[in-house]
């Protein structure tokens, strides 16, 4: 048996997991000219909506002008971040990760438990820094981890109301305060 041991500090993972990532993804230059291309037809088309309103508004126009610049930038990058996410799960794929994990979900007083048939992984209830409700999903955090568990794993609405109240009655303070229990 080989062991290893070290001391990591808050952070310290993240700039290693992004270069993992980048070294799945394949984001090429036409995703970033397809966002790019968003950003400046948007940008120009309100420019040119704000020039023509500008005879008849006078300066309100140009506040459309900058909420033109605005949205295009935010399309601009919402569209890179799906292209981003859309090559990473393909460069997944390219590597060998399945399609579906079969995924078991367990908790009990002193822990959660993930088992899928390639990774187990285990977190103490004390860990959890936080619990979200979401239309689909109980997202829980726990440090630098973080849990989606999809609604439909539960095979009823009683054993899902089981696992809020024992989340409720394991967390934390903080992290029950940190919590939300009703999806938005």
């Amino acid at each position: 048996m080989i062991e290893a041991q070290a001391d990591i500090a808050l952070g310290e993972a993240i700039r290693p997991a992004a270069e993992a990532h980048r070294r799945i993804t394949r984001v090429g230059f036409g995703s970033l000219l397809a966002a790019a291309t968003l950003f400046a037809v948007i940008t120009v088309a309100g420019t040119f909506l704000a020039a023509w309103l500008h005879r008849y508004v006078g300066a309100g126009a140009d506040f459309l002008s900058l909420l033109a610049f605005v949205a295009a930038a935010v399309a601009a990058v919402a569209l890179y971040s799906r292209l981003a996410l859309s090559g990473f799960l393909k460069g997944l794929k390219q590597i060998g990760s399945p399609d579906v994990f079969p995924t078991r979900f367990r908790f009990d007083d002193q822990r959660i438990a993930v088992d899928t048939d390639r990774a187990s992984h285990s977190l103490p209830w004390d860990a959890v820094q936080f619990v979200l409700a979401s239309r689909e999903h109980w997202l829980l955090q726990a440090d630098t981890t973080t849990l989606a568990i999809p609604r439909r794993a539960f095979s009823s609405s009683t054993d899902e109301q089981a696992f809020v109240i024992l989340a409720k009655k394991r967390l934390t303070e903080g992290a029950l305060l940190r919590s939300e229990f009703e999806s938005q």
